[in-house]
């Protein structure tokens, strides 16, 4: 499954565009602060903190 079809399929599962954003990128990176999964996805870094 690549990236675009897992963000599809999140979404598809209720979960909104930050947050189907925030959760690949989180399996993409592993280990990160919000700063870190907010500057690797398309998250503004205002919405980080309500999206994790």
């Amino acid at each position: 499954m690549d990236t675009e079809e897992l963000l599809e399929t999140l979404q598809a599962a209720d979960l909104s565009y930050y947050q189907a954003n925030a959760y690949v990128t989180l399996l993409e990176l592993g280990t990160a602060s919000a700063t870190e999964v907010a500057q690797a996805s398309d998250v503004p870094d205002a919405r980080i903190y309500d999206v994790l």
